[in-house]
């Protein structure tokens, strides 16, 4: 939780920063020596690095393509009317939310072994919030398209979700 930065030449010990603390699971701080001189841990440099503005658009990226992906479905199993269309776009615009940033904050605090096991305990409420969502909101005649829909849709998107996290984390 607390550590510092050692400086090390040719073997030869030159200087460590003052202490630091971890301000998320992966900490990122980058080091300034453009003063010329550093003789003390205070002419060193250390600021904060972490790439908040990366999380955000993977975040946002992440909520899209799961949107790309069950509303392709929605076409597919022909449930289009303009009813259904805002009931399953507003019902996965607040999972994929719920869901996504639960998953930034565990990466955040806990790193990526707690993320993972939340995004299955996750996704798996999503898919029961869904499900009973459209059960009661989804106006079909063939009550087994809407029991297979939210099932098809969530495995096709967290298997996507699965994949993007395995290679871009």
């Amino acid at each position: 939780e607390e550590y510092k930065i050692v400086i090390y030449q040719n073997d030869e010990f030159l200087i460590a920063t003052e202490a630091l603390e971890m301000y998320a699971y992966s900490t990122y701080y980058e080091i300034d020596f453009s003063t010329g001189t550093v003789s003390t841990p205070q002419d060193i440099k250390v600021t904060k690095t972490y790439d908040y503005f990366s999380e955000i658009l993977n975040l946002i990226v992440r909520i899209i393509l799961t949107l790309v992906i069950e509303l392709g479905l929605f076409f597919l199993f022909r449930l289009y009317s303009k009813r259904n269309f805002k009931v399953v776009l507003i019902t996965n615009l607040v999972t994929q939310i719920f869901l996504n940033v639960a998953i930034n904050i565990a990466l955040y605090n806990s790193g990526y072994m707690d993320a993972l096991f939340l995004l299955f305990a996750l996704e798996f409420l999503v898919l029961i919030i869904e499900f009973i969502a459209y059960q009661i909101l989804l106006k079909e005649k063939k009550r087994w398209i809407i029991i297979l829909y939210p099932i098809i849709a969530n495995a096709l998107s967290f298997g996507l979700g699965l994949f993007i996290f395995r290679f871009i984390f």
